[in-house]
């Protein structure tokens, strides 16, 4: 670490885990905005997909019956070697971003069966 860098941290408290300035700022014509890409987890996994679980699940008393359904068929079922976590019984709002994937992508024509059974 060069000493100006360390001299700067020395004076300045750190505001939510920001240390310092990053030296990628000092580069001419880089905008850190558009140079870095979305990532796909907190765009879908964590955004889109738990957006439209809570529109699906939590819109009627009756589907709200359902998400003990839904997390059972969620620890039951068998996961693909992909995924790097289980299914766990947990409340319905903090499911972390691969169970979101998981749902979405692998437990998706169950949950829509699910639903269309209870509609009936």
């Amino acid at each position: 670490m060069a000493e100006s860098q360390r001299r700067e941290r020395g004076n300045k408290r750190m505001l939510y885990g920001v240390k310092a300035r990053t030296p990628l700022l000092s580069i001419r014509g880089l905008d850190l905005i558009k140079a870095c890409p979305i990532d796909s987890m907190h765009a879908l996994d964590l955004g889109v997909t738990r957006k439209l679980l809570n529109l699906t699940f939590k819109s009627s008393a009756r589907d709200r019956l359902m998400i003990p359904e839904v997390m059972d068929i969620m620890v039951t079922c068998n996961v693909p070697s992909e995924y790097t976590r289980r299914g766990r019984v947990v409340e319905f709002g903090r499911l972390k971003a691969s169970e979101l994937m998981h749902l979405a992508k692998v437990l998706g024509p169950e949950i829509a069966d699910l639903l269309r059974r209870n509609k009936q």
